[in-house]
């Protein structure tokens, strides 16, 4: 049977315009139809048409147009880092949170100029950063169970301010009501006018992991040693003469645990 045939996907078509409308709008290929060339992967097609500016398809829209680079600017979005162009603003973002994560906050879908801006966005210190994942505060989702998790397992794997089997999931909030009607903390003998202040008091980190301090100051030296959280023993040093003999480990470690974030959320 004569006609264009399609190897990868193993099909032939009798005409060449059904060729190429199938080449154009098959998720399986790259393809540029005014040079007639498939491209291995989406970064080298738009690498191919953002240097050439006679082109006349749109890889998105189904149709041809004057001038691809007007086109792009009135029906399009692109990307003010590597100047690559997107079909709309879900793409953009999600080409954001793929390709420019270290400078791009994704609950705030925001860009911003180097990665440490966008660490250090709004908090006056790393131990404010950290407080505000652990009170369940950030648009992320990201919480105190994730940050105990994260750390432990996969940043801190050398125990320098974290002891692993200090670390447990966050328990399960049964509530019990007194006599009183107050809500009844069963990990302490506290109780609560209402159920939001008993579970605002369960999900912190003093009951987190059985009431346990896993995190401990890295400088032995130190007279208080043992910390509930993370953004607890970052204080410290923060506040403390500790922070200076470790602060350099310290500082990467804390990166690596934002770049998880980043990756995870």
């Amino acid at each position: 049977m004569s006609g264009y045939g399609c190897r990868p996907c193993r099909q032939t078509f009798r005409l060449f315009r059904h060729y190429q409308e199938h080449m154009i709008h098959s998720a399986a290929h790259h393809y540029c139809a005014e040079c007639d060339r498939d491209f291995v992967d989406e970064g080298a097609i738009q690498q191919h048409l953002h240097y050439l500016d006679n082109h006349m398809v749109c890889p998105w829209c189904p149709t041809t147009v004057g001038s691809l680079r007007a086109h792009n600017r009135t029906h399009h979005e692109q990307c003010n880092q590597c100047s690559r162009w997107c079909e709309d603003l879900v793409q953009l973002h999600h080409h954001f949170r793929q390709d420019h994560w270290d400078v791009y906050c994704t609950p705030c879908q925001c860009m911003f100029a180097n990665p440490k801006a966008l660490r250090m966005r709004g908090f006056i210190s790393q131990s404010a950063l950290i407080q505000h994942f652990e009170a369940d505060t950030c648009a992320s989702g990201y919480n105190l169970a994730d940050v105990d998790w994260g750390f432990s397992q996969h940043v801190d794997t050398g125990e320098l301010i974290v002891t692993k089997k200090l670390i447990f999931p966050a328990p399960r909030l049964e509530i019990r009501v007194d006599q009183q009607g107050r809500n009844s903390c069963r990990a302490c003998a506290k109780s609560f006018r209402s159920r939001g202040e008993l579970f605002a008091h369960f999900k912190s980190p003093k009951h987190k992991n059985r009431g346990h301090k896993p995190y401990i100051c890295p400088w032995r030296q130190c007279g208080k040693d043992r910390f509930y959280s993370l953004s607890n023993v970052l204080l410290h040093m923060e506040a403390t003469n500790c922070g200076e003999h470790y602060k350099e480990q310290v500082n990467e470690m804390v990166d690596e645990l934002l770049e998880n974030v980043a990756h995870n959320t």
